[in-house]
């Protein structure tokens, strides 16, 4: 009995807690969200664990009871179809991103790529055929990061990538202290839309982020995302006012 109660034990709690996080979601800031998600990652193996400890260890089938042996199916099985839920919910949702041109997009959510970062380091994902780049400003900014901080930066990103790409075709507003600039660039006689980005994370970093639209694979675009970094890479730190 002391398996089946342990057994119980880890259930109820993995469901408490999960169903705690989950209304808590949405307040959850992104850097902790990786850590959550790998969490609930060892919480979906925990379960596999205890299946296989009631049904695998002959000591344990014998002993146990079959409504326990059901009840710790059952609350596993539940713990683990919800966790997939959480995780995309951890995973924040995507953004509907709708610039003043007229150019509307999904993006997905950044929190990922951008949870530690290094200084002036050029992070490339590719999520769900989405392709983005993002650059961090070399230095920290300050805890305080207002909105005139991140437009001043977005100006300055402005002035740099202007030899690039151009004059913007338009902005947008990506989320709190989020804003951006659209551009079309022209590359092997195709039109593509670009997103850039800047951005305060939890307050204490600003990033440059930029979204290629209409590119179904970034290894299909690589002269777009060299641009994007030329452009990207030398603004200097904003200084705290």
């Amino acid at each position: 009995m002391k398996i089946g109660a342990l057994a119980v034990a880890a259930i109820v709690v993995v469901g408490v807690v999960g169903m705690q996080l989950l209304g808590m979601a949405e307040r959850i800031p992104d850097g902790p969200r990786l850590w959550i998600m790998a969490q609930y990652s060892g919480a979906a193996a925990l379960g596999i664990g205890l299946l296989a400890l009631l049904f695998l260890i002959p000591k344990a089938n014998r002993n146990l009871p079959a409504f326990l042996k059901a009840f710790v199916v059952i609350g596993t099985l539940s713990c683990l179809g919800n966790c997939g839920g959480w995780m995309k919910k951890f995973q924040g949702p995507d953004k509907r991103i709708a610039g003043t041109s007229g150019v509307s997009v999904e993006a997905p959510s950044d929190w990922m790529a951008t949870a530690h970062p290094k200084e002036a380091e050029l992070m490339v994902m590719d999520w769900a055929g989405t392709a983005s780049v993002t650059v961090m400003i070399a230095g920290p900014a300050d805890p305080g990061v207002t909105t005139a901080q991140v437009e001043e930066t977005l100006a300055a990103f402005e002035e740099q990538a202007r030899g690039l790409v151009g004059e913007p075709v338009g902005s947008f507003v990506c989320g709190t202290s989020c804003l951006g600039r659209e551009y079309d660039v022209e590359r092997s006689g195709r039109s593509l839309r670009v997103l850039l980005a800047v951005k305060s994370v939890n307050g204490r970093w600003l990033f440059i982020h930029g979204t290629l639209v209409g590119s179904s694979r970034l290894k299909q675009s690589p002269r777009v995302v060299a641009v994007i970094a030329s452009a990207a890479v030398p603004p200097a730190p904003v200084t705290p006012h």
